[in-house]
C-alpha cells in the first residue's frame, strides 16, 4: 500500500555502509559485489542509484537525524564505531546547521566535513573474544583445551564460556574499576576443568581463593 504493487528498481538509491578504514580497492569489491546482485543494473554508470557511505557518518547523520546530537555550525564531534570486526575513529567538524530546533533542525542540510584523518583497526569485538578464548587455552594448557574441545558437547560449552565473557565486559563500568583491579571471575564448563592437569588445577584454586572450575582475569592480563 505504501510502495505499489512493483517497486520500480530505478526509482531506488542504494546505500551501502563500509567501516572507514576500508582501502579504495576494498570499496570497488562492494560496488561489484552490489552490480552481481542486481542492486545496480551498469557497473560503471551506477553512481546515480548507489553510494558506499563510511559507517561513522551514517551514524553521525542518525543521531543528529534523532536528535542525539544537537548541532551548531563550527562544532567538532568524534565517532568511534567499535564494532565486531573493525574500530573506527573518525572526527568531523560541523560546516553548516540550520538555526531552527524541533522536528525542522535537521532541514535542509547539515554538512560535516572531516575535521581530522581517520583512524581504526581490525581490532573489534570478534577478536577481543578470540584472544580471550586464547587467554583460557593458554591458562588451562593447550593439552586440556585440545581434550575439551572433542568432548560432545564442546560447541555449547564454549558458547558458554563466551557468554560468561561476554557479562565480564558489560560489567567493567568507569565506577568500577577498583573491583576490577581485584580481578573478573570466569566460569570454567565442567569438561574443561576436567580435563586439566590436577597440579595446574591447585594452581588456579589458589588463583581463585579455593574456588574450583574459575579462572581469575586481571588488569595485568593482556586480554582485559
Amino acid at each position: 500500500s505504501k510502495y505499489g504493487a512493483t517497486l520500480d528498481p530505478n526509482r531506488i538509491k542504494w546505500c551501502l555502509t563500509v567501516p572507514a578504514i576500508w582501502t579504495a580497492r576494498e570499496k570497488d569489491m562492494m560496488r561489484d559485489a552490489a552490480f552481481r546482485a542486481g542492486m545496480i543494473l551498469d557497473r560503471e554508470a551506477g553512481s546515480s542509484k548507489f553510494q558506499i557511505v563510511y559507517e561513522p557518518e551514517a551514524a553521525a547523520v542518525a543521531c543528529t537525524k534523532q536528535h542525539v546530537l544537537d548541532l551548531v555550525a563550527g562544532d567538532v564531534f568524534m565517532v568511534v564505531d567499535a564494532g565486531g570486526g573493525t574500530v573506527d575513529l573518525t572526527s568531523y567538524r560541523v560546516e553548516n546547521a540550520p538555526a531552527a530546533t524541533g522536528a525542522d533542525a535537521i532541514e535542509p542540510h547539515v554538512v560535516f566535513k572531516e575535521a581530522a584523518i581517520g583512524s581504526g583497526g581490525t581490532c573489534g569485538g570478534t577478536y577481543i573474544d578470540g584472544n580471550f578464548l586464547d587467554w583460557v587455552k593458554q591458562k588451562t594448557t593447550p593439552q586440556a583445551w585440545d581434550t575439551f574441545m572433542q568432548s560432545e558437547n564442546a560447541r555449547e560449552d564454549v558458547f558458554y564460556l563466551v557468554e560468561a565473557w561476554e557479562q565480564v565486559k558489560l560489567a567493567l563500568k568507569p565506577r568500577h574499576l577498583e573491583q576490577a583491579a581485584a580481578g573478573q571471575r570466569i566460569p570454567l564448563p565442567v569438561a574443561l576443568w576436567d580435563s586439566i592437569p590436577l597440579p595446574i588445577q591447585e594452581t588456579l584454586k589458589g588463583e581463585a581463593n579455593g574456588r574450583t572450575r574459575h579462572l581469575i582475569l586481571t588488569p595485568s592480563d593482556p586480554e582485559f
